[in-house]
């Protein structure tokens, strides 16, 4: 569906399955999110070029992507962004400076964020339009991923010292632990050292072994 020399990573299907959101990056240039029909097609960039974004989510209706932006100003840092895929018009997530990689819930009740240290995670309530933090100092937060019950918010800590696969409870914090990732080689990602992690139909874990091999050769050649 796309091309080098784009790269790309985090796709998510819109929930009616007709186009899919990720983030891509062409060589010299800074990440863009894209919208792709899933027909296939020429990805449409959703933000100006001079304005990096990453990390797009849907709203459950399949109308509004929150996404991490970034203006690349001095004068104006990372934030959490919507934007309408009908009118095409971007807004600020009021509250959401320094946070990224912002998922929405599958009912539609929450938006959940990485804080600025990239070990805590934050609540947006879309009802109350409030800020809750919910988990602090588990390490560097990569990959998060609701269950379909929106009840959990499953997450890996593979960038840290004790890596693991873990859940939280929404909206009380209760931290599980499910899986040791420290004995396991993981297959590194474009962002950082941990792999992707998420869930599948039924909300089983899924994550990405690296099951290769590595020989080193010594290769004397006679020219002629």
């Amino acid at each position: 569906m796309t091309f080098p020399p784009l790269e790309t990573g985090l796709a998510h299907w819109s929930p009616d399955g007709t186009q899919i959101a990720f983030a891509g990056k062409a060589p010299g240039k800074q990440w863009h999110v894209y919208l792709i029909s899933s027909d296939g097609g020429t990805p449409q960039p959703i933000n100006p070029e001079e304005e990096a974004g990453t990390d797009p989510s849907w709203s459950p209706d399949g109308h509004t992507l929150a996404f991490g932006h970034n203006a690349n100003s001095s004068n104006d840092k990372l934030y959490v962004a919507t934007y309408d895929v009908r009118t095409k018009q971007i807004s600020r997530l009021p509250g959401s400076d320094n946070n990224f990689a912002p998922r929405w819930s599958p009912d539609g009740r929450y938006i959940v964020v990485i804080g600025a240290d990239s070990a805590s995670l934050l609540l947006y309530d879309t009802k109350t339009h409030e800020w809750k933090p919910l988990l602090a100092g588990k390490g560097s937060v990569g990959y998060l991923t609701w269950s379909r019950n929106s009840s959990w918010i499953y997450f890996d800590t593979a960038a840290s010292e004790h890596p693991s696969f873990n859940r939280v409870h929404v909206p009380d914090g209760k931290i599980e632990k499910l899986i040791d990732l420290q004995s396991q080689r993981w297959y590194p990602s474009q962002f950082g050292p941990g792999s992707w992690s998420g869930l599948g139909p039924n909300d089983e874990p899924l994550l990405v072994r690296d099951r290769s091999t590595s020989e080193i050769y010594a290769l004397q050649v006679d020219f002629p």
